[in-house]
């Protein structure tokens, strides 16, 4: 029988254990606690993050958790995966509506349960398809603040002990400053990288067109052959997008270096694109010379 964790674990991630196995394995005792018979609400959890937020809960065993979401085929098959999945607990009151958080209905299930000890939020919108759109940004503010404002006044009738809401403020391109800063901040070290070597550009405009190519052909790349040959290509091309950057003529680059390698040639820092000066050969030189 097909095992898609083995697949997955084998072939994507390559990891045999997930990279948050031995956090939650550390933090174990004080997840038990603070989840073990009690409440959990998670709304927008038929999505890919949500569902996966649900799988662990479930591990630490509440006594019931209410999924609330827009997407009915989505619930159906979030029922049918915890229901499926062999060892997983799931509560006996394990309920799923199709419903907006911002709904009367969830008002009326929210105040008949008398409050959730956790509460997490994945229903932000996160990929706003056109800024310029008028109807997007209206979606998008309705969703991400004017909702979200309603659920923070529901929630404090009866405060949870927990709340989390994924981050709605980079559900478009940073297009104020305060976004601008907020997605610096979050990848601070990265932004100033450019401030220790010099050849780092402060903006990564030209490499993110690089990979414009790529990703749109990126169902090709699904039948290149082999893994091997996979990453020959990614190899190449990594080769060939540093020497455009650096205005070098690949082919004549390769003939370049592949003759000092063979001539015994061991300094390869020298032979990096960025570090890279052509060499005349002799045999360069004795066709010149007969010209």
């Amino acid at each position: 029988m097909f095992n898609i964790d083995k697949f997955i674990a084998d072939s994507v991630t390559f990891r045999p254990v997930s990279m948050f196995a031995a956090d939650i394995e550390a933090n174990k005792e004080v997840l038990t606690r603070e989840i073990r018979g009690k409440k959990v609400c998670v709304i927008g959890g038929a999505g890919s993050i949500g569902s996966s937020f649900i799988k662990a809960v479930l591990r630490f065993e509440p006594k019931s958790v209410v999924v609330v979401d827009l997407n009915e085929n989505g619930l159906a098959e979030l029922v049918r995966d915890v229901r499926s999945t062999e060892g997983l607990y799931v509560p006996d009151e394990f309920r799923c509506y199709t419903l907006n958080f911002a709904d009367p209905i969830f008002t009326r299930i929210f105040r008949e349960e008398k409050g959730f000890d956790i509460v997490a939020n994945f229903s932000a919108h996160k990929h706003v398809r056109s800024e310029k759109d008028k109807y997007s940004v209206q979606a998008l503010i309705e969703n991400n603040d004017i909702k979200a404002k309603k659920l923070m006044d529901l929630l404090c009738e009866c405060p949870p002990k927990h709340f989390f809401c994924v981050s709605t403020d980079k559900a478009a391109n940073p297009v104020n400053i305060m976004g601008a800063i907020n997605y610096m901040l979050d990848d601070e070290k990265g932004f100033k990288a450019f401030l220790t070597d010099g050849a780092i550009e402060l903006s990564n405009d030209d490499t993110e067109r690089m990979f414009r190519h790529i990703a749109m052909g990126r169902r090709n790349w699904l039948h290149i052959g082999s893994h091997m040959a996979a990453q020959n290509v990614a190899f190449m091309y990594s080769l060939y997008e540093s020497c455009r950057l650096n205005n070098i003529n690949f082919g004549k680059y390769l003939n370049d270096i592949l003759t000092r390698m063979m001539k015994g040639d061991t300094n390869y820092m020298a032979m990096l694109p960025c570090n890279y000066v052509a060499q005349e050969h002799e045999d360069e030189l004795k066709v010149k010379e007969c010209a």
